[in-house]
């Protein structure tokens, strides 16, 4: 990947949504960096919703909020999200109408 890949753990991001890595090694490869965390965290939960799995993914929203850091956009994204799945269980309700 590389170049303009390389901002905030989105080259990380983008190995592990490529399958180049399982959650665990993401992890480690981030770990030195709460911002890449944070990044890698929020990508986490994306990919969650993506395949219906809203508990996997609140939990790895939470785990983005709790990484020390400065605000970032995946930050305050994650925190938009739990907001919503807060007031909402069944946010987003097209997980319930896949066949």
């Amino acid at each position: 990947f590389g170049g303009a890949t390389d901002y905030l753990g989105v080259e990380q991001a983008l190995h592990y949504l490529a399958g180049d890595w399982n959650e665990e090694d993401a992890l480690k490869q981030v770990a030195s960096s709460a911002i890449y965390r944070s990044t890698m965290q929020y990508v986490m939960a994306i990919e969650r919703i993506a395949y219906g799995d809203r508990d996997g993914a609140r939990r790895h929203f939470e785990e983005c909020l709790q990484t020390p850091q400065f605000e970032t956009t995946a930050r305050a994204w994650a925190q938009a999200r739990l907001a919503r799945m807060d007031r909402d269980p069944n946010w987003p309700d097209w997980i319930e109408k896949q066949p």
